[in-house]
């Protein structure tokens, strides 16, 4: 015998095992981040469709805006003498503006949902919530009676990320994230 055998030394194992745990934590972040993408997407995409609606309104010189109708899904509408339509979606060839994350884009959105679908409430107890956002022809938040609304926010949620919150304000109609 050369005095050599078969199996790993102890250093080897610790090696092993310390280049696992660095993979892991790798793959875990590299996730987390991903899902931070994805949610960052969702946010910008209902504050560039709001944006949207309230120059629609604006334009249009009466009330448009945007309308959740599920926790996944929302639509940009404009109000037809009381009633709300679904106006086309200017960026896909005439297609209702109807928005669902989840096939949304090839899925890119899949995931994302909204915290509760009544954020909405109405001005000054901000008592009576709604699952409908207007902007009046001034561009200020209102809900579908004309109503104004408080200042307030949407909540968008994905797991495995921290929620993020879209924020207007009541009288100038300013839309943040």
């Amino acid at each position: 015998m050369d005095g050599s055998e078969d199996g790993f030394t102890l250093i080897e194992l610790v090696g092993v095992i310390v280049l696992v745990g660095i993979l892991t934590v790798g793959i875990i972040a590299g996730i987390q981040t991903f899902h931070t993408i994805k949610l960052n997407q969702a946010v910008a995409k209902v504050v560039s469709d709001l944006r949207y609606a309230q120059q629609l309104a604006i334009t249009m010189g009466t009330r448009s805006g945007l309308t959740i109708r599920s926790p996944g899904q929302y639509a940009i509408h404009i109000d037809n003498n009381g009633v709300d339509t679904v106006v086309s979606d200017p960026t896909n060839l005439g297609q209702d503006f109807v928005v669902d994350f989840d096939s949304y884009q090839n899925e890119e959105l899949r995931g994302v949902r909204f915290g509760t679908v009544r954020p909405f409430c109405v001005m000054p107890r901000c008592t009576a919530c709604g699952s409908v956002f207007e902007f009046n022809s001034l561009g200020v938040p209102t809900d579908t009676s004309g109503n104004l609304l408080c200042g307030g926010g949407i909540l968008l949620t994905k797991s495995g990320t921290r929620d993020q919150r879209i924020t207007f304000e009541a009288n100038t109609g300013n839309i943040a994230s």
